[in-house]
């Protein structure tokens, strides 16, 4: 299991497109929630939204 930390995100929403499964936007398209699990089976879908991050907001975390 790993999860996501969000930090500085300013609305891009790459993360979404690359990964819309794993990443939920709110209206205005910043990233939430700011902390969440990610299964094992959604990790690479995880990370390809991690990369698509312009801003280097989001950070995946083994646990």
């Amino acid at each position: 299991m790993a999860r996501i930390e969000l930090n500085g995100c300013v609305g891009h929403a790459l993360c979404n497109v690359a990964a819309p499964d794993v990443y939920d936007l709110d209206d205005d398209g910043y990233c939430i929630p700011p902390m969440f699990e990610v299964a094992d089976d959604a990790r690479k879908q995880a990370m390809a939204g991690v990369k698509a991050c312009p801003e280097r907001a989001l950070t995946l975390v083994d646990e």
